[in-house]
């Protein structure tokens, strides 16, 4: 089992603030339809299907497959971007000391008897920063976020989001959770 878990709001904000001058998507983002959308109720669906288009194109262009489409993970991710947002936190584990092994534990992804490994990279943006090429573009520039994505054994991905704060004195953007994941059943 492997559980990697990858998230720092100052760090992944600095991240993004600092490429907010810069280009925020390579040509090759730019055949993923709304890849520069900008975060709003309106455009949440639009938002996560760019995101999982980008990651995936990530994936091909250093020889991985697509990552497949998975609602318990979906799920999962949804859970913790809700929870961010009304309970003002951001982290992998919620002030309730519940992390993602827990979260997964109920979601009924990982299987009783199995092999399994999951990650999980979040994301908070606004505006221009929190469009899908700006958040993959700062999780590329992360090597832990990096890791989760271009890992060869992941194969599931479900991509939760919210349109809120995390944390207090922010203003509202896109908190978004993508959980990968492998799980076989003995």
């Amino acid at each position: 089992m492997k559980l990697r878990t990858r998230a720092a709001l100052g760090a992944a904000c600095a991240v993004l603030l600092a490429l907010a001058a810069a280009p925020t998507a390579s040509a090759d983002w730019h055949s993923c339809p709304n890849w520069d959308i900008q975060p709003s109720q309106a455009t949440l669906t639009q938002s996560v299907v760019a995101t999982m288009c980008i990651l995936n194109d990530q994936r091909r262009q250093h020889g991985l497959r697509p990552l497949r489409w998975n609602w318990r993970l979906w799920g999962v991710g949804q859970r913790i971007t809700q929870d961010m947002v009304t309970q003002q936190f951001f982290s992998h584990d919620e002030p309730n000391g519940k992390g993602l092994r827990a979260r997964l534990s109920v979601s009924g992804y990982v299987p009783k008897n199995g092999m399994w490994s999951a990650g999980e990279n979040l994301a908070y943006g606004q505006t221009v920063i929190g469009t899908p090429a700006a958040i993959v573009f700062g999780w590329m520039t992360s090597p832990g976020h990096r890791a989760n994505i271009l890992d060869p054994d992941f194969r599931d991905i479900g991509i939760g989001a919210s349109i809120g704060a995390p944390v207090p004195g922010h203003g509202e953007g896109l908190v978004l959770a993508a959980e990968f994941g492998y799980a076989v059943p003995f």
